[in-house]
């Protein structure tokens, strides 16, 4: 997930620039009190999978611990963010109350509380370079070479330093934050994209231990493939999904799906 988080930050400050309304922000996700108790790691699987064909989310997502909940916020957050100049996505987050203008302030504000640096900041000194004294950037640390680099007057921040990589965890916490209603929000996403899931074979090599288990499932990924005198096919691929469970207050839940 370390590239997507990356990957991300970047389109979040392209996404900064298309700014959506402020509409009243969607309820609060449910608490799930009253959600369905499992009482085993294959019960809470079965209705997973199930929900999971139907695009159930509101059986879906009571079956999982709040930590993978984040997860599939992420992940469908970052889905939109790869197409967040489009019509669809901008009318989405403007019914989920999800301004990214707002995410990358917050982000901001909880980088330089934890990491002591301002990262609008430290933008701003770069742009204050003038184009023609603009050193060539390295793909890998994204600073100047020592050759090619312009040395700063004594004293003055330096404009050349490099951006400060990107803070994966409070990425995360303020993306997931900012998405009041996650259930709906990661079911509008899947209709938006309008891919169904691949399907998910049946629980086996389960391994439970105390208030935690193991389980391994098949499903089928695709790809292009090319053959001679064939061009290019969808080729599909079986591979093992390790899911991992966790019992807490007294019902099974998913933590995880790998």
């Amino acid at each position: 997930m370390r590239d997507r988080e990356l990957i991300l930050f970047g389109a979040l400050t392209i996404a900064v620039g298309l700014a959506v309304p402020s509409p009243q922000i969607l309820s609060q996700e449910p608490g799930l009190q009253g959600s369905k108790v499992y009482s085993s790691p294959q019960a809470v699987f079965d209705a997973f999978r199930e929900a999971r064909k139907r695009g159930d989310w509101k059986t879906l997502f009571p079956c999982m611990t709040v930590e993978f909940r984040d997860d599939q916020t992420f992940e469908a957050f970052f889905s939109c963010s790869m197409r967040s100049s489009t019509p669809e996505v901008r009318a989405l987050y403007a019914k989920f109350g999800v301004r990214p203008a707002a995410i990358q302030a917050d982000y901001h504000k909880q980088y330089k509380a934890k990491h002591g640096i301002d990262i609008p900041e430290r933008l701003s000194e770069r742009r204050k370079v003038e184009p023609s004294e603009e050193p060539k950037q390295t793909l890998n640390a994204g600073t100047p070479s020592a050759s090619e680099a312009t040395a700063a007057p004594a004293g003055a921040p330096d404009p050349w330093a490099a951006v400060p990589p990107t803070d994966a965890d409070i990425l995360r916490r303020v993306v997931c934050a900012a998405v009041k209603d996650r259930e709906g929000f990661c079911a509008a996403v899947e209709r938006m994209i309008g891919r169904p899931p691949t399907p998910i074979g049946e629980l086996g090599q389960l391994k439970v231990d105390g208030d935690t288990a193991v389980g391994h499932a098949k499903t089928t990924i695709y790809h292009l493939g090319s053959q001679p005198g064939k061009g290019s096919q969808k080729v599909g691929q079986e591979v093992n999904v390790t899911f991992r469970f966790r019992k807490q207050n007294g019902k099974w839940l998913i933590e995880s799906k790998e």
